[in-house]
This record gives C-alpha cells, structure tokens and sequence, in this order.
C-alpha cells in the first residue's frame, strides 16, 4: 500500500485522538447535484481480522459535489454506520454494523506485532457493530483510495471517475497492520485492479449469469481468496486477475475446417479433413470431433474417418477456458455404389455372422435364419459347422417333440428348422427319429398362428418341393378340415388380404385394416410358386407390388410404427426379388435416387452386419435378415434360385458311421490329422512307442469321436491333442493307473442338453454367484473314469478369469483356482485350475467329463457384491411367473402363466421380450431416449387404441400396477408379472397402485411415456405406467421398538427422516427423547442438506480428529460455513441447544431477516448474536415453540433434531414455509431464467412433446430475444422429420400436427405449405381426431384457433371435421359436477385436463351458452380442487405441470390467478405455488423434494416437460399482466 508515512501517521494519531474530544454529530447529505460524474469501486473490509468483507467490492455512481463521506455512507447505506463530524466536514467513520458471527481469526503477523509490545487480543464491545478499539487499544477503520491512504479526511476526499477507495479495519498499529505506517512485516500486495474487477461482477445486473458459468465461479473464488488475504502476494493476486478476466471472455472460439463441406455426397467411404481452432484470449484448444457420435482422434492434425453408408454427421466442438463453446456440424452422404457394395457388404455380413454365430442352434436368434444366409449364398465355413448345428436341432428336437410338435401352438418352429436344415442338403424327414413335415399337415395346428402358420408352412414346404404327408383325409364330424394342402394354404392367406373385395384393397396384416410391409412382404415370399401360375395369386401380388411402391418412403425405405427398420426393407427384397424383380432398377421402388438396397446398405455395419434403426447398434436379427435379403438379391442377378428356392440343394443321407483305425506315422514325432465326417476313429499306440512324441489334431467342429488304445503298465509317449480352442496334454513317462485304457476318448462332445449341463453346474456354483454361460464342455476317457501317474494338462485358450469343473458318474465337481500352477501343486488336490497369460489351466490326474464356463457375483440382499455386509442368500436357480392376457376383448391368454429364469439384471420388459421371442409371438414396441422408456404398443396383434381411445397394455406385479415403465423395474425372484390388455386405461383392470409409505398415485395416462408423469398435453394412454419410488417401511412401529415414546407432532418426520437416512436409531431404538449432541445434530443435518461429506479435509478443530466417526459431517458443514467453532474447538459432546439450531438452520439455508406474525413471550430470554435468527426461524416456520415461547436455552431431543431436520431439506429443496406475495413484474426474471435455461439444455430442438415444439412456443411467445438461428434450426429440423415421414407425423396421434402448428405460428411460419405438406389437413378427419380421446379436438381447436385457421375440406376422409363438432365431443365428455378427464368413462375431473379443455373452449366462452356454463363449472371445480398451498394436485401428487395448465386456461379468459379470490389458498396464488417449484440451478421440478411423485422424473429433480410447462404459464401470466393477447392467441405474430 503506497502512503506519505509522515502525514499519514499524523492524521491517524488525530483522528483517534480527535474521538476523545468531539461530540456525535449526525451525518447528513452533501449538497450533490444530480449531475453524474462518473463511477468509484467501494469496499468494506475485515482482513484484519480474518472474516473477509462487511460489504463486497461494488460500483457506486458519485454527483457533481460528492465526496468519500457521501460515497461510504450511501454504500453501508442508512442505519448501517456511525460517525463523527458531518459528510461535509470532519467525517470519521467509527462503527460499522456487523452481525456476522464468523470465526475470528487474526493473521500470525498482526498477534506477533501485538505480543511484541506485550498487549493481548480483546473482543468486540458490541456483537452487531465493529468500532474503533475492538479488540486492541489501536484499531478502527482506515481509508484508502487507489492503493494509498490519503492524509486528509474523506470529507476532503473529492472522488475521480474509475477510482478504487477500499474502507478497511486496522486491528492494530493505526493502520500499521495494512502497510499505513511504518516498517511492513512484508510487501503488501496491489489489490485495486482485482477489486475493480470483483465490483464489476457484483454491480452487474446479470450477475447470477455470469456466475452460472463454472470456470468464472471457480476464478471469483479464486480472486476473493487472495483478496481476503492480508498476506497475499503480488504475482497472487495478478494471477487471479489473469484468470477471472479471461474466465469473463464471451466470445466463443473459432474453427476452421479444411477438407469438408456441408451437405457433400461422396462415393469414398474413406475422408480425410483437418481442424484448427483460435481464440481471442485462450491457446491450445483442442477440438472435440465426432463422427456420428463417435469421438474421433487425430494425427498430425489430420482426421481420417470411414464413412457409414448413407447419411453421415460431422459435428466439430470447441469450448474456450471460459467455457464459450462453438460447433459446426456437416452432414456427409456416402453413396455406395449398389453392385459392389452389395457383393463387400455380404462378405463382411457373412463373415460376421460366422465369427459371432460360434454355437449355431435351434432358434430365432443364431440358428436357421444365420445357417439359411451362409449356406444360399454358399459362404465357405469350417469343416463340421454344419454338423454341429444339424446335432444342437437333433438335441432340441428330441427334447422338444411331444405329440409330434416341436410347440403345442406355433407351427413356424417346423417351418424354421425345415428351412435351416432343407439349406445344408440335411434329411428333415429324420431328425432324431423325428419327421419335422408330419406337424405342417394339421391345418388346424398351421392356423393357430394366424397369417404366419401358413406364411412359413408354404415357404417350407415349397423350399424343396416337399409332399404333404396325408394325415387326416377326411374332414370331422362337425365338417371342419384338418388335412394341409397347398391350395387351403394358399386360400387362407388370399383371404387375409387387407380390405379384401374393396377398391382399395392390398397387403396383408396381423389385424384387417391396415397393411403391415413386414407381413405383406412376408405373404409374398409365401405365394411366390404360385405368382405365374395362379391369376387369383398375381391379382394380390400385384396389388401388394403397387401398395409397396406407394408406401416406400423418399430415403428408398419404409417406415412401420413411427420408425424406420432394417428388417421391413429386408423383407421387401426378399418378396419381390421371388417375384423377379430387381429392388435396385425397378422404378417402382426407387424413390428420388434411393432404391431398396440404397436403403438397406444405410444400415449396414462398417465390420458386417446390420442395425435394426439407423441410430442403433448392430443387431442379430437385423443382421440375419439383411444378409439373407442381399443373399436374395445376389441369386437375383446372377440367375439363380430365388432365395427360398432351395431345390437345386442336394439333399444327404446321413452317412453310416463306420470305426476307422488309424496307424500311427513313423518317426520320432509323428502327426496325426483326423478328418471331419461322421467316422469314429482310434489309434492305437503300444509301449514300444514311449520315447515318441505324438500331436493329434481333430477338427473344430467334428462331433463323432476320436480315441487312443494305451497300453497298461507302460510309460506313454508325450501325447499332444488339439481341437479348437481346447488342447490336452499327456506327458511322457505318464503310466495308466485305474480305469480302462483300451478306448480313452479325446475331446469328444457331450451328450445331453445345455440346460441339462446348467442345471447340473449350478448345484455347485456358491451362492454368491451366477452361472451366465458354458463356454466349453466335453468328454475325456469315455463313460468311465480313467486315471493316470502324473496331471495331464487342459488348456482352454483364451479363457482366463474362467472358471472349470468336472462331471463324474453325473455329479458335478467344482475344480478349485488357484493363482499358480506351484500354488495348485502345493494344494495336494487330484484337480487344480489357474490362468496363464490369457489362457485356463486345468491340470488333473483323471479323464471325465469336463466344463469351462463364466459366472458373475450376485449381490445378495443386504450386501455389497464383494462379500460385504449382511443379508439372505440368493436362490442358484431364481424365477419369475409370467402371463399375457387379452381377457377383457374375450381373446383369452396369449400367454398362460410360465415361470420364466431370472437373470442378471432383468426387468420386467427383457422377461415379456424374451418370452416373446422365444415362443415367436409377434409384438410391437418403441423406445423414448428422452424418457428412457420402452413403450409395448401391441402384443400378438392387438395395440394401442385398437379396442377404443382407453385401449392398450398394462402391466402389474404381484397384482400391483406400478408407476414405472417396464424397462425401468428391475425384478426379483418370485415376481409374478402379468401383462393385461385394457379397454379403458385399466378401469376393466381395476389397475390401482401399490401403497407407499407417502400415498402413491394410480397410473397416470400418456400416450408418450411421460417424463415425470406429469400431464404431456398431447398424451393419451400409458398402457405400461411409468415407475414409483421404491416402497419404504409404512409402519414405523416395524422399525423402532420404542416408537410409542415418538411425540404425534414429530412421528411423520421420523419416519421420512428413517426412509432418507438422516437417523438411523440404535439397537432397534430411536430414542425420541434423548438430548442430541452437536456432533450427532451436524450429521442430521448434514444428511437433510445433502451435502458432500467426501470434500477435501478443511477443518483443525482440536477436538475433532481425523478417525472420528462424526469428522466428514462436522468438516462438511465447517466448509459449508454452517458451523464455527471457538478457541479451535468444536466441542463434539455438548449438548446442543434450541437457539444454537436456529443459528445453524438460518446460517445453513441462507435465510434473509424475517420478522415473524406473532410476537414470541421469551425473545428477551434468547442470547443477543441468536435473537434475529431465533426470529427468522419462528417466521419461516422451520422451529415454532410452544405456547408462543421459543425456549432458547432448552436442549434439542432426537425428535426436534428431525423433525428440523426434514423442514429444512423441503425449505433448501424449495418448500418455504412462507413465501411473500409475489407482485407481477416478480415473474419477469423467471421467464428469463427458463428460457436461458431452455435454451442450453434444448440445443437442437425437433418435433418432439419435450424438448422440442413445446420448447420453442414458450419462448417464442416470451418476447425474450432468441438468436434467429434457433429457430431457423427448428424450422430445418421439422421440414426433415416431415420428409423422412412422408408428411405422415403419425396415424393416430393428431397432436403431433397441433403441437408443431402452434410452434411454427409462434415463429411466424406458414403451416400449409412446409416441406410441401399442409399440417392442417390431417386435422380434417375427424375419426381419427379423436381416436386419442378428449386430447385430439382439444388440441385440434387450440391449433385452428391460435391463427383463425380454416380446416381444409378433404375428400377422402370419412367425416369432414367442424368446430361444432369438436366442441360438441368436448362438452359431451364434461364430468358430472364440473371439468373433464382423460377417460371416457371417468367419474372424477383432474386439474391437468381440465385446464386443457377450457383452453381449447376459451375462444368460444363468450359467444357459446354451453361453453360459457360448462366452463363455468371447470372454473368452480378448479377452485374447490386448489391445494391448501395454492397448487394442484394430480393422480395424488401435487405438480408444476398441473398449476400450469390451469394457470393458462385461467389467463386465457381473462381471469388473473394471482389475485382473483377463488384462486388464492391461505395468501397463496397459483402464481405462488407454480414458483415454488423453480429450480436454484435452472428449470423446474415435476413434484418438489419431499412430495409424493407419480412417475418419470424424481421428487427434487428438474424435468424438461415440467420446465416447458412451467415457461409458457409464466409467459400467459405475463401476457395477462402487460395487456397483450392470451397464450394462444397468436393473431399478434408476423
């Protein structure tokens, strides 16, 4: 600090001495004019003390005439100092109001200088002021203006524009402390350009932005610590100066991309391109570079990807140390050229499925459809790979034929393994002594599965021409057929064609209305034979071509369920390349450039394979049927069969097994090959041969066996045998000691089932664990044991981390792992197992049967997966039951109740997927990445709004309908889960919720899983509810044993308190009324708080040690500055009174002064530093006393410490108690909070019910300034959904249309005409409108009405839609008593849809007498429905999105819902509950925390659906407010 040391110190001894003598004279305003001169920097400092700022670095305005008195006066602003002399004259600050009670901590150099003239350290005379000759004889405050202390007054101090005056407290030396006077203990650091800086932020109306950048917090505290500290160097302080201004950048970095362009169509997959990235302040930025999603890196600076075909995206991100972030996005097609992309992606997708395919088997998924691929496209694969597919169907044959059936009601089991085998040339009229044809001659069997049964029972039986067995000649004797024949087959399939008769007949289908492209194109492969020859067959072809053709979309595929699959164009190409024509050339099936396998090569994998959606994985069912179609396509233009064709196939006779003996080459080191076929052989070696060493190699895949005649008594020859991945060896000199040596198989195959070996190994897996697979499993010796002098070494190659064990006589044996093979041979054991380098070991002194396989840890209930902690034991084989049933539509049970094995990790949605797929039932489903959710839209043929706008699936378990969606609960053993099909959102169902401690809400209802569960406004039925919170103890009595001694006023907070863990009790006990130490209250509170207790250690408490079990609690709360200690103790034992809580409470949440209503009789009894905080508590409600008496001395029990504890958590989560009247222009910065917040989580908004449409209306019709490339973004996106849809948004769901209507006029878009399609025009049909219920006309009349939109007239449609009629089905589904619901038969209203409903009948309330009534009602229903907090509650829950909704329908008739008296609840509005729900952070809660959720988002969590809702009713407020037009009524927008 620069000074003039001689004056200066000659005004300090004046002033002090000055003090004595002059009286108080009151301060008073200087004679300023109003002309403004500039601005000072101001701060108010306690350095000295250790305690930081009284008043933070600001920037104060000064006028013509000011002076330093006025300055400091109007920053402490009034009551807040005292003085001597005037502003004008003789100005002396001597007292500054300070009531903080932060820890006094006086720095090291400033106690040596007292200690040295031997004086000692006092206290403050008065706890709220901090004045001249606190705690030394030589202290007050000082002045200083940039960097110097002047030598005159501040009422002489006239200030300069840009000046720095820091008002600093000297503890001791007259200012000797601050570098004032005399010799400095050390160079005093330069802080004015840091503090300027600081007042920058602090005056700065968008401070709280600017703080809600990370790096600029972290660069603030910086700078306040090295400002806070009086020993702060000079090149400290400049660094943080440094940091915060460049932490202050705004501009986002630059980058340059050479080698890409925008939009380009290349035909090389292979690109090369560089990026550089500059900025204004920082270097060294590297780019975050992804292609589709996939970070890439570079060298030398150059970036190399390879292009998947199709559409590619390029997106380029650079985020400067000020975290401005800039990204530039390129969007690559890679055009493959058809003929020779399809010839390298069928040899990559061939070879794929070979190196994924190990263990080819009977089944859907790696079985006939992968052998079918490999063996008609006549794909090279190792010897006895198609034996030992040909053994796994003989296994499963055998184990599943009963009555002949493979399955008691799925015929395609037949077809499938009749075309798997029929491809590999195998005999399918013996199959373990099984004819596989005799099943597809029941008719009535084929039927069961509808369109399927026969589908596939003609493709197999056509597949080689094969003859019907003649079973049943004759009819019975009701007449009914059950003798197959081609032509009832193919009758019944003509039959199902979709509108059949009709003009617009065509296609095929699970149901009758509408054509499927899966089934259709499947129904062609089937009827291909009969295409040329049967008129009646090409008529519906033809018809299924043209509708085909008509139903492709413009990218060359077709779009089914609201997505576009790898697997409907497969299926296509399949059909029509049976029919003979090319799905490449065709013009039918080209739409603008892009043909059939244009679209299907957009899918493949860039290693093989094929994904099932574009933005998905490789998947093996979309892997079988992509290649199978190129296999197809590849017959078609080089002249060959048709796919399933397969007549050219030379079908074998299983060979007759002959025993070979073969002899034994000569030489030292002979080898032996064996050949694949089905030849037994053996070879037989002597004892002469013993000094020989001897390989044997087997083929992979042989399944007959290979054995050797030993000698006994003899030393053997080293003996080395190889198959696959599995070698065994003999060494030499080993002798046979037991057992029969004469026939010693080598690696020979297991009989038996998988599931048999399973069952076996799992008698033997500890319970701790979890058998997931056998990896390898075979026969040594034979069917006896043989034994041997020395251990004979197994090694499986690559399977370290396995585990192995063996059979003997059919009982399993764990083989025990040891970490050396010397700690294995230590053991002393017969068998041992280690790893070496990557490889299992196996070393054993006897040949059997032996298995390699993995397992995982289970985490028993209780326990942490790694053997910690308590708990049951896991069952080794854990089942669910599950059943499917269509009862309520009388089509009885698609599935009777199975038990199902539970498997690591299952939900219930991964049980009914493989259950379904296993059985081949047909289903359809969706996934929602934005709520993480699997929505079942239909199972074996009925969905969604099938049966009635109230239809779809439910599901329950253990009878109860949980809040969850079914990829989101995780099951247990003994589940039962049924899957129910309803008519009437459960209703028929009586689907109720399980109870919770905190009442649980029934199923909410929404079409689209919805986060949160909160109302989605364009939702309809949620058949597969979303999830609840876990169940927690409901009866506390269950917990506690002394639960009775719990007082009634605090039994509810233990409870919660015991569900969260902020007490846990002691030996069964909770000891409400136990005194409750400060220790033991900073963990409760610490816990309410949610605090981090892993922080960096802070604290130096003497009696606070590091092992102690209460440290992270009382070192979390020291940081937080919830507690303080005294003398560096914390005093952990101590009891811990009521006015001590108060002062933590109020501390901890940042709680402003707050009077309270009622005055309290003992406030004079509560010490002074605790009065105003014991006066805050009372007012916000968070401690209230008895009788009006706070009791501030008596000890705090368990039970107050809780119940505190949990107000707390729900007041810091955003539950106050009290909240003052909020006034109009309150919500403004609401509004600009969200759509700040909006903005940078919705970064690229689509068409979408959450982030998306609703996201750019609010704030589009905010009036806040968004940049014009937001919604120019929009825009684009919405013209690219609309033509990959082909305009078609969805087929029921018509609030798809309204919701991007209202968006796009909100932006000033015209609606009629976007991408080339007019959204108005689905509106039109009216039955479809409302097959989503009271949503579709709601949301209709919304849309139309936001522009005085005219509906088209459409031809086609069934029924023209009116306004009439659309409000007409809305006052009809009014609710008796007022308002409306979701269902139609509903008998109570909810908030939600009421308000929805009275904004779609608003612009008709004045002008409609039955609008005007039944509105009317909605409104008195509303207000009798309000919560005692003025929020509303839905489906038992009270939510933002509900006070939302009924916020907009209230401002849309005018109705102000912060003052009208109906709507005011205890001095709360609507207005008030809906901003009690705003997030700190950003963005509002769904349900806040503490409150009782009813799906998606958590209680406490900050949901985008609640957010957009919350927005647009902030915005319709304020529109209200300001006289504008309502929400939306858009007839403002240009």
């Amino acid at each position: 600090m620069k000074k003039n040391k001689f004056l200066a110190w000659l005004l300090i001894v004046a002033v002090f001495i000055t003090t004595f003598s002059t009286s108080v004279i009151p301060a008073h305003a200087n004679e300023a004019s109003s002309t403004l001169k500039g601005y000072v920097t101001v701060s108010v400092e306690k350095f000295t003390l250790g305690q930081g700022y009284i008043k933070e670095p600001i920037k104060v305005p000064f006028y013509e005439g000011d002076n330093g008195a006025s300055l400091i006066t109007r920053a402490l602003g009034e009551g807040n100092y005292r003085n001597f002399g005037s502003i004008a004259s003789s100005f002396y600050l001597s007292e500054v109001k300070d009531s903080g009670r932060s820890e006094v901590n006086i720095p090291q150099y400033i106690l040596d200088m007292i200690s040295a003239d031997g004086n000692t350290v006092g206290t403050k005379a008065d706890q709220e002021w901090l004045s001249q000759f606190d705690y030394t004889h030589m202290s007050g405050w000082m002045y200083a203006v940039n960097n110097e202390f002047p030598p005159f007054g501040m009422s002489d101090y006239h200030p300069q524009d840009g000046d720095i005056i820091r008002t600093q407290f000297t503890t001791y030396g007259y200012s000797s402390d601050l570098g004032g006077w005399g010799e400095p203990p050390f160079p005093f650091a330069n802080k004015d350009a840091l503090t300027a800086k600081i007042a920058e932020i602090n005056s700065d109306p968008n401070k709280e932005s600017i703080l809600g950048k990370t790096v600029v917090q972290k660069a603030v505290y910086q700078a306040y610590s090295v400002l806070e500290n009086m020993e702060s160097s000079q090149v400290s302080v400049d660094h943080a100066l440094v940091g915060l201004t460049n932490s202050l950048d705004i501009e986002p970095p630059i980058i340059t991309v050479s080698g890409l362009q925008d939009k380009q169509e290349v035909s090389d997959k292979d690109l090369s391109f560089r990026v550089a990235v500059t900025d204004n302040v920082y270097d060294g930025i590297i780019p975050v570079v992804k292609l589709n999603g996939v970070v890439l890196s570079a060298t030398n600076g150059e970036y190399k990807v390879s292009l998947n075909p199709g559409g590619n995206v390029i997106t380029v991100t650079a985020v400067d140390g000020a975290e401005n972030r800039a990204t530039q996005t390129y969007q690559i097609t890679y055009k493959i050229n058809a003929t020779t992309g399809v010839k390298q992606q069928l040899d990559k997708s061939l070879a794929y499925i070979l190196n994924t395919v190990k263990n080819p088997s009977f089944g859907t998924g790696s079985g006939e459809w992968s052998i079918l691929s490999l063996a008609q496209a006549y794909y090279e694969v190792p010897n006895g790979y198609y034996d030992l597919y040909y053994n796994n169907v003989a296994k499963r044959v055998k184990e599943l034929m009963k009555d002949g059936k493979l399955d008691a009601t799925k015929s395609t089991e037949h077809s499938r393994a009749i075309l798997g085998l029929t491809s590999i040339g195998k005999d399918i009229t013996n199959v373990a002594g099984y004819d596989l044809i005799n099943a597809l001659a029941d008719y009535q069997y084929v039927k069961k599965q509808g369109n399927n049964g026969p589908i596939f029972a003609l493709i197999a039986l056509d597949s080689h021409n094969y003859d019907i067995p003649v079973l049943f000649p004759n009819p019975d004797e009701k007449g009914v057929i059950y003798q197959s024949t081609r032509e009832n087959l193919v009758q019944y399939i003509l039959d199902k064609e979709v509108k059949k008769g009709a003009a617009d007949a065509g296609g095929w289908a699970l149901g009758v209305t509408k054509a499927d492209v899966d089934m259709t194109a499947m129904a062609m492969q089937a009827l291909a034979p009969y295409y040329a020859t049967n008129p009646n067959v090409k008529a519906a072809v033809d018809r299924a071509i043209n509708w085909l053709s008509s139903t492709q979309n413009d990218q060359g595929g077709f779009t089914s369920w609201g997505s576009t699959s790898s697997e409907s164009i497969s299926q296509v190409i399949v059909a029509l390349t049976g029919v003979g024509i090319d799905p490449h050339s065709d013009p039918r099936f080209v739409k603008k450039g892009n043909s059939l396998i244009d679209a299907l090569l957009t899918f493949a994998g860039p290693d093989g394979g094929f994904k099932h959606i574009l933005t998905g994985k490789v998947d093996g069912m979309a892997t079988d049927q992509g290649t199978y179609a190129l296999v197809a396509y590849d017959r078609l233009i080089n002249h060959k069969n048709r796919l399933f064709d397969m007549s050219d196939v030379v079908i074998k006779q299983p060979e007759e097994t002959k025993e070979i003996e073969v002899q034994l080459p000569s030489g030292d080191k002979p080898k032996v090959v064996i050949f694949q076929n089905n030849n037994n052989y053996i070879l037989p070696i002597n004892s002469g041969d013993s000094n020989k060493e001897i390989t044997v190699e087997i083929p992979k895949y042989k399944q007959s066996t290979v054995s050797v005649d030993l000698p006994s008594n003899s030393n053997l020859p080293k003996l080395e045998v190889t198959k696959g991945d599995v070698s065994v060896l003999i060494p030499k000199g080993t002798q046979v000691t037991d057992g029969d040596s004469s026939k010693v198989e080598l690696i020979s195959p297991l009989t038996g089932t998988e599931a048999a070996l399973k069952d076996s190994l799992n008698q033997i897996i500890s319970q701790d664990k979890k058998l997931e697979s056998i990896i390898q499993a075979f026969s040594m010796g034979g069917s006896a044991r043989v034994e041997f002098s020395q251990f004979i070494t197994l090694t499986f190659k690559d399977l370290k981390g396995k585990d192995a064990a063996y059979i003997q006589n059919g009982t399993p044996h764990a083989i025990q792992k040891f970490a050396s093979d010397d700690l294995g041979l230590a053991s002393g054991k017969a068998e041992y197992a280690y790893d070496d380098g990557n490889d299992l070991i196996v070393k054993t002194n006897h040949f059997t049967d032996y298995i390699a396989y993995s397992s995982s840890a289970v985490q028993t209930p209780g326990g942490d997966g790694n053997g910690n902690g308590g708990g049951g034991t896991t069952p080794s084989k854990p089942y669910v039951t599950l059943s499917v049933d269509k009862l309520t539509i009388k089509k009885g049970y698609v599935l009777p109740s199975v038990q199902v094995e539970l498997q690591s990790g299952d939900t219930v949605w991964s049980v009914l997927e493989r259950v379904l797929d296993s059985r081949d039932i047909d289903y359809r489903y969706s996934w929602n990445s934005t709520f993480g959710s699997v929505y079942v839209e239909s199972i074996a043929g009925d969905g969604e709004f099938d049966h009635g706008s109230g239809s779809g699936w439910m599901y329950n378990v253990n009878g109860k309908y949980p809040n969850y969606g079914a990829s989101s609960y995780n099951l247990s053993a003994g589940d039962r889960i049924q899957w129910r099909y309803t008519t009437n959102l459960g209703v028929d169902l009586n689907a109720t919720t399980s109870p919770t401690p905190t009442t649980s809400a029934t199923p909410k209802p929404s079409g689209v899983p919805g986060a949160g569960g909160g109302t989605n406004p364009e939702a309809n039925v949620d058949p597969n509810p979303s999830p609840s919170p876990t169940a927690t103890p409901n009866d506390i009595k269950q917990v506690y044993k002394d639960a009775d001694k719990i007082s009634s006023w605090a039994f509810s907070a233990i409870e919660t308190a015991t569900v969260k863990g902020y007490i846990q009790g002691n030996n069964g006990q909770v000891n409400p009324k136990d005194h409750i130490t400060r220790a033991e209250f900073t963990k409760i509170l610490v816990s309410a708080l949610e605090l981090d207790i892993k922080s960096d250690k802070g604290i130096t408490y003497k009696d606070v040690a590091l092992g102690d079990w209460f440290y992270p609690y009382v070192n979390a709360a020291h940081k937080a500055g919830l507690i303080t200690g005294f003398n560096n103790e914390f005093k952990p034992n101590d009891k811990i009174t009521r006015e001590q809580m108060a002062a933590i409470i109020v501390r901890a949440l940042s709680i402003p002064a707050t009077k309270p209503g009622t005055a309290i009789k003992d406030i004079n009894t509560v010490s002074a530093w605790a009065k105003a905080d014991v006066e805050t508590i009372v007012a916000t409600g968070l401690m209230l006393g008895d009788n009006n008496q706070f009791k501030p001395k008596e000890p705090v029990t368990r039970e107050m410490a809780a119940v505190v504890a949990t107000r707390s958590h729900d007041y810091k989560s955003g539950n106050k108690v009290v909240s003052p009247i909020i006034q109009n222009k309150a919500v403004t910065p609401y509004i600009q909070n969200t759509a700040a917040f909006l903005q940078k989580t919705v970064t690229n908004p689509v068409i979408a019910s959450v982030g998306g449409d609703w996201t750019v209306f609010g704030l589009a019709r905010s009036g806040v300034k968004i940049p014009d490339s937001y919604y120019a973004k929009y825009y684009a996106n919405v013209e690219a959904t609309l033509k990959e849809k082909t305009g078609k948004l969805h087929s029921v769901k018509y609030t798809e249309y309204d919701r991007v209507i209202l968006a796009l006029t909100s932006i000033g878009k015209n609606i009629d005409k976007v991408a080339g399609y007019n959204l108005l025009e689905p509106l039109a049909d009216f039955d479809t409108v409302i097959k989503q219920g009271i949503n579709g006309p709601v949301f209709a009349l919304i849309a139309l009405d936001s522009n005085h939109y005219d509906i088209p007239v459409v031809k086609d449609v069934k029924t023209q839609t009116t306004r009439e009629m659309l409000i007409d089905f809305i006052l009809g589904r009014e609710i008796n008593g007022g308002g409306w619901a979701l269902g139609s038969n509903a008998t109570e209203a909810d908030p939600d849809i009421t308000g929805m409903v009275i904004q779609g009948l608003t612009p008709y309330y004045k002008t409609n007498a039955k609008v005007t009534a039944a509105v009317d009602r909605g409104i008195a229903w509303l207000s009798k429905t309000q919560t005692a907090d003025g929020g509303f509650a839905s489906w038992e829950s009270t939510n933002s999105e509900s006070i939302a909704q009924v916020i907009v329908a209230l401002t849309g008739l005018g109705i102000d819902p912060h003052k009208d008296s109906r709507f005011i609840k205890n001095g709360r509005s609507a207005v008030d509950a809906l901003l009690g729900f705003a997030a700190p952070e950003g963005g509002f809660y769904h349900v806040k925390q503490g409150g009782v959720g009813n799906g998606g988002a958590k209680p406490g969590e900050v949901d985008l659906m609640a957010t957009d809702q919350a927005m647009y009713a902030l915005v319709a407020y304020d529109r209200l407010v300001k006289g504008q037009t309502n929400l939306y009524d858009m007839t403002d927008v240009k």
